[in-house]
């Protein structure tokens, strides 16, 4: 995983801490698991450290009507107390209090609340009081607090949530939703006509919404992954400039790669084409990047639909690059699941191959 999902791992974090993110990127050269582990070995300590501190406190709201614990919980506790103890409480007392209680207070709860360890009684809330809470966090793009939820709710919970979501908010929650099968699930709740507007939402704030996108197809199934790029990429000059522009401007050609990789050749192709993407400053640093990395291969369906004189533009690229780079290329080039669409659309691809490249190709073949 890339560099969004790191940054996104460091928002988590820096939440759980109540610190500002800046003050946590010495951490940023970790990996993804290191980082949850991190988080979830802190969230495991504040856990312990509530049923020492709140025992006595828990024992006694048992003998409580809802209602008296509800007015006690909003005049004299507070949101971080109520959501310290609610996890330790019985899931059925919480939800009957819950009913009791103001929206914007319960979506306070919801910030200092840990959902894993609240899952028994998130799962029994009541479907109006769920919409209304998420509601009011949406209204405070709340979205690292919604994409906790959205990991222990219901799928009814979740469907009823996500349909009523505006299309960037989407992008926003799938950053911050870790379990990739949770994600896909929150995918296939959409139609096509909504994924191709989720998708395109991206083209109000690139800088923003693209890299959000890019880590949603990078996190879900290969399946859905060609779902969202088949909807909200192919045919679409407009969006596909846009991801370009934002990927070259933000460094983020791995992950662009990583989401081409999974694409079936139809869709890779379908991103290509179009007349504005003959300008190889577009293209040419994603293709030096797949040369860098090993990855050329991954986009051979992608160079067949491009025009002779782009190709020869971007052969001029590629030719540039340092021997060492130039030779892992050439000799991938080689390998058969590479050499047969070369082979295939020779006359076409030859003016992608740098002349530098044909002999470490050959003889790699030998």
């Amino acid at each position: 995983m890339g560099v969004l999902l790191v940054q996104a791992e460091l928002i988590k974090l820096s939440r759980l801490l109540g610190v500002p993110v800046e003050e946590l990127r010495v951490l940023g050269d970790e990996s993804v698991a290191e980082l949850r582990r991190l988080r979830n070995a802190i969230g495991a300590a504040l856990h312990d450290e509530d049923q020492a501190l709140f025992g006595k406190l828990v024992a006694a709201t048992k003998l409580l009507p809802a209602a008296i614990i509800a007015a006690i919980a909003e005049k004299v506790m507070g949101p971080m107390l109520c959501a310290r103890v609610a996890g330790l409480l019985d899931p059925r007392q919480v939800v009957e209090v819950a009913k009791r209680l103001a929206t914007p207070f319960l979506a306070e709860v919801c910030l200092q609340l840990d959902p894993p360890r609240a899952a028994a009684m998130l799962k029994q809330m009541p479907l109006p009081v769920v919409t209304a809470v998420s509601a009011e966090l949406l209204r405070r793009q709340e979205y690292v607090t919604m994409a906790r939820f959205v990991e222990v709710i219901t799928d009814d919970a979740v469907r009823a949530v996500a349909r009523a979501m505006p299309d960037a908010a989407v992008l926003h929650l799938g950053y911050f939703v870790e379990s990739p099968q949770r994600l896909g699930e929150l995918v296939a709740l959409f139609d096509d006509e909504r994924i191709h507007a989720i998708v395109g939402a991206a083209l109000a704030d690139p800088a923003r919404l693209w890299p959000e996108a890019l880590s949603l197809m990078e996190q879900v199934d290969a399946a859905a992954c060609e779902r969202l790029a088949r909807l909200g990429l192919a045919g679409d000059e407009a969006a596909v400039l846009s991801l370009l522009q934002t990927v070259n401007q933000l460094g983020l050609h791995r992950e662009l790669l990583t989401v081409l990789g999974r694409l079936g050749p139809k869709t890779l192709a379908s991103v290509g084409g179009f007349p504005r993407l003959a300008d190889p400053a577009l293209l040419g640093p994603t293709f030096e990047a797949a040369a860098r990395g090993g990855a050329l291969g991954r986009l051979i369906p992608l160079a067949v639909v491009l025009e002779p004189p782009l190709l020869d533009s971007l052969a001029v690229r590629l030719g540039r690059l340092p021997a060492k780079v130039a030779r892992g290329a050439a000799h991938q080039l080689a390998e058969p699941d590479c050499m047969l669409p070369l082979q295939r659309d020779w006359t076409r691809l030859r003016h992608l191959i740098p002349a530098s490249w044909v002999p470490a190709a050959l003889e790699a073949q030998r």
